[in-house]
């Protein structure tokens, strides 16, 4: 790969990412009414693109994915047509681009439903720092926004970029050049990087530590588990432990071990279960903390998706709904 095409790369990076920043975000919900059609309500729970499709997706990048009269129509926030495709699933913009599946393969899509990349991919993750995970042949490798290969698809296992360096075969990182970086012979697992940190072993069974992004050991190897930071904590769990709490930057205890499990904290809020008795059987229920550790939401739903944009889907007795931040129900209540 040449040098001019990284700076393009870099350049495109950049363009999409200040335009997106200027933009006013719109994060439209979609949320189904009881005659099962879909539409889009926002932050503020009003309905703002009536009921009429089929299938919906939650926005992105002010765009937004509905479904009716077998074909798939990107819409603004005015509920605007922006294109059509007749492609077999679609997903989220990212970074300006969204992948498809067509006749059992993936590509992607620019804003104005322009074919970038052909589907010629038997997997495709998002674009994350301007490249994107695709699998070809059984192997792993990636391409950039013009969909030219830089990383020769060659790994049987492979992450996305996160602060300038993915994953591959679950022991080495590489760069965006596809070169391995950091001494990596000595570890026998390592996570991506999240926040300038990444989590690594060198033992097995695995005993975790983190480096910092120059490869240099910020936080001591001493969980058996341990997750990707996310607003400042990271979930970790002790070897002589079962259950989940919390650490900083500094590795220090912020949310002590109680939790059967965890989630990474999302708008300062994360998941977290405990199992429970009832009637003699072991059940998992699912509440929220926030980020000093207090129990804002109760341990009593079935099961929660993380918060986006102020809202979760929490499930009780099967039933769907979405809670606000207080665990106040704004849709689907009864």
């Amino acid at each position: 790969m040449s040098i001019w095409k990284v700076i393009f790369g870099l350049l495109v990076f950049i363009v999409i990412n200040i335009s997106l920043i200027a933009q006013t975000q719109y994060n439209y919900i979609a949320v189904k009414n009881d005659h099962g059609k879909w539409g889009y309500i926002n932050e503020k729970f009003q309905v703002v693109v009536p009921f009429e499709y089929e299938k919906a997706l939650d926005f992105e990048m002010n765009l937004g994915w509905v479904y009716k009269d077998s074909a798939f129509h990107c819409i603004n926030k005015d509920n605007d047509v922006v294109f059509s495709c007749n492609y077999k699933e679609v997903f989220p913009f990212k970074e300006g681009f969204a992948r498809i599946y067509s006749g059992k393969k993936y590509g992607f899509i620019d804003r104005t439903g322009k074919l970038i990349v052909q589907p010629i991919y038997d997997y495709a993750e998002d674009f994350s720092e301007g490249l994107a995970c695709v699998k070809k042949g059984g192997y792993y490798g990636y391409i950039d926004y013009q969909g030219a290969l830089v990383i020769e698809c060659e790994y049987i296992k492979a992450s996305g970029f996160s602060n300038g360096y993915a994953v591959v075969e679950e022991r080495n990182f590489i760069d965006k050049k596809g070169k391995i970086v950091f001494e990596t012979s000595s570890f026998t697992n390592v996570r991506p990087f999240s926040e300038g940190l990444a989590a690594v072993s060198i033992t097995w069974p695995n005993i975790f530590g983190y480096i910092d992004t120059t490869g240099k050991l910020a936080i001591a190897y001493k969980y058996e588990e341990a997750g990707d930071f996310s607003e400042g904590l990271a979930k970790v769990r002790f070897s002589n432990s079962l259950k989940w709490g919390y650490i900083d930057k500094s590795g220090k205890q912020i949310i002590k071990s109680g939790f059967n499990y965890t989630s990474g904290f999302n708008e300062g809020m994360a998941m977290v279960s405990l199992v429970i008795k009832n009637n003699d059987k072991e059940i998992s229920k699912f509440g929220f903390i926030n980020t000093k550790g207090k129990l804002v939401i109760p341990v009593k739903l079935d099961f929660a998706s993380d918060f986006k944009n102020g809202i979760a889907h929490v499930f009780i007795n099967d039933k769907e709904f979405l809670i606000n931040k207080s665990g106040k129900c704004v849709y689907y209540c009864p």
